[in-house]
């Protein structure tokens, strides 16, 4: 009887250090995701940052490519307002916006992608019920161990033999003496 209460008590205290745990593990689950949210998000501003500061410099670089091309045709001689050197410098106008834009493009598609990640981990964050991860658990726990309790109950297990007569462990407050229920 001793050996059966034993094991029925040490399979209680399981159960409930694992629905202590299930509730820490939950919660510390929650934390990461709602960090790696907030990391997201840092990295979707530094991605638009550093789409910027390219397409700051690539404007630059096609400034200075347009200047060098003005001044290679004014060094030749060549009208600036002619026909095809309005046409050089304009089509270096248009490569140049067509690079800022595909650089922008690239900035944006970036952040958006950085910042669903932020997004899908706040959700499944928001999923994360450490109380009714615990309860679960713990419900289960308890289930096992009743379980077990019948089971060893039904098995004669937890009968408890006293000095006045036998009467199981939960019983009545019955005992029979002298044949009768409840009798002296």
């Amino acid at each position: 009887m001793c050996t059966a209460n034993a094991a029925l008590g040490a399979q209680a205290f399981g159960g409930a250090a694992q629905t202590v745990g299930s509730y820490y593990a939950a919660s510390a689950q929650r934390a990461q995701l709602r960090a790696q949210a907030d990391i997201a998000d840092i990295q979707a501003r530094g991605a638009m940052a550093a789409g910027e500061r390219e397409e700051q410099r690539l404007r630059l670089a096609t400034a200075g490519m347009k200047s060098k091309q003005r001044a290679a045709m004014g060094a030749n001689g060549v009208d600036m307002t002619s026909g095809s050197a309005q046409q050089v410098l304009n089509t270096t106008d248009v490569m140049g916006e067509a690079d800022a834009n595909t650089i922008r493009s690239n900035a944006i598609g970036s952040a958006w992608g950085y910042r669903t990640q932020a997004a899908m981990s706040r959700a499944q964050a928001d999923g994360i019920n450490p109380g009714l991860t615990a309860l679960s658990t713990g419900l289960g726990a308890a289930t096992q161990v009743a379980g077990s309790w019948y089971q060893m109950k039904n098995a004669g297990l937890l009968t408890q033999q006293s000095q006045g007569g036998g009467e199981p462990v939960g019983g009545t407050g019955l005992r029979a003496r002298s044949g009768v229920w409840g009798g002296s």
